[in-house]
């Protein structure tokens, strides 16, 4: 099976769980895979889309919106912005595209990483002595007491 781009589909506040559940059901029967489910916040999914499914779903009117599903990679404090710059580059060159560089708050950036990519990157921030800090799902915020 091919691999698939990984989106996130919020619906407009009025849709009842059980449409939600039949487009959650479409992707599953076109070979897609529901990875998370939003009810609380947004009303919604993520996952992995089949791309003729992606386009009917663009024109459904019962959807808000379709985006690509990000990860946030952070850095940790002693990495350089040097670092930064030179996994972007690694991420563009292997597929992914980069939406958005921090650098004042924390050094990260947010980007669509392929698959392999992201779980080499997973392995790469458990390694001592590694610039990375973690990575998370865009839209899930870690907050540290």
């Amino acid at each position: 099976m091919a691999q698939q781009q990984k989106y996130i589909v919020v619906f407009k506040q009025c849709a009842t769980q059980e449409q939600i559940e039949h487009y959650v059901r479409e992707v599953e029967r076109h070979g897609g895979m529901v990875t998370n489910k939003y009810e609380d916040v947004i009303k919604g999914f993520a996952g992995g889309i089949p791309e003729k499914l992606l386009h009917s779903f663009q024109d459904d009117n019962i959807i808000d919106y379709i985006e690509p599903d990000e990860s946030i990679v952070v850095f940790k404090e002693s990495a350089s912005m040097d670092d930064v710059y030179a996994l972007i580059e690694q991420v563009k060159e292997q597929g992914g595209y980069v939406s958005n560089v921090y650098d004042a708050i924390f050094k990260g950036f947010a980007a669509v990483i392929e698959d392999d990519h992201l779980r080499s990157l997973q392995s790469l921030a458990r390694v001592r002595g590694s610039t990375i800090d973690y990575i998370e799902s865009d839209g899930v915020v870690t907050t540290f007491d």
